[in-house]
């Protein structure tokens, strides 16, 4: 264990107060329906337009909040004492992550690009490790259950997190002609539900099947809603 940043030695130092005979579990690259998170951040960035990077060079397993909870608990009742790795199967890094969230939600994943973690600007203000793989060699031996493979966790959630939110898109001045006609392409091929224009940028649609049109103005007071 080196941890390279204070965030990973507060934690080792946490580890170390605990008493014999403690159940200690490691995660990492931790996402869920709550909460801020790479799936929610990669997931946002998907439904907007244009090209995206994400760094190619630091690998980890991701693990999902749902699945994590339930092995906890099972660590916890079990009364297992030491110190436990529980990750979702397999490795990636984060731009085959931000990849497979792209996928998952119906998005174009070659829009994602990778970029090495010294290219990044701004740079990170802490290291990251190259590597946060974890070997979950201690719940494999003692007869634990696996947590599945990210890749299966990860088609859940993004569904989960689409049924909460609006799949929309937007067209509106600030787009160049491409960006406003692949917002377009998208609506009028059911990828779509929801599309938002302003007034100059909705001029000239046409669009057929449409079931609801609402206008709406925004007031100038910036105290109105």
């Amino acid at each position: 264990t080196n941890p390279l940043s204070v965030y990973g030695r507060s934690k080792l130092a946490g580890e170390r107060e605990c008493r014999p005979g403690t159940t200690v579990v490691r995660t990492s690259w931790v996402c869920g329906a709550a909460g801020a998170n790479m799936v929610k951040t990669a997931l946002r960035l998907a439904l907007g337009e244009g090209s995206l990077r994400f760094v190619d060079d630091q690998r980890g397993s991701p693990t999902f909040t749902a699945d994590l909870a339930a092995a906890i608990v099972t660590l916890a009742l079990d009364r297992r004492p030491g110190v436990f790795h529980v990750t979702n199967q397999g490795p990636t890094t984060w731009y085959g992550f931000a990849r497979a969230v792209a996928s998952f939600a119906g998005e174009d994943p070659a829009r994602i690009e990778p970029i090495a973690t010294a290219d990044l600007v701004p740079a990170r203000p802490a290291p990251r490790p190259a590597n946060s793989v974890l070997d979950n060699a201690a719940l494999r031996l003692g007869g634990g259950e696996l947590l599945p493979a990210w890749q299966e966790s990860i088609a859940r959630l993004v569904e989960e997190l689409n049924d909460r939110g609006f799949n929309a898109a937007a067209v509106h001045g600030d787009l160049n002609q491409e960006q406003r006609e692949r917002a377009m392409a998208a609506f009028k091929a059911g990828k779509k539900d929801i599309l938002i224009a302003t007034d100059v940028a909705a001029r000239g649609m046409d669009v057929l099947d449409v079931t609801h049109v609402m206008n709406h103005t925004i007031p100038e007071d910036d105290k109105a809603h």
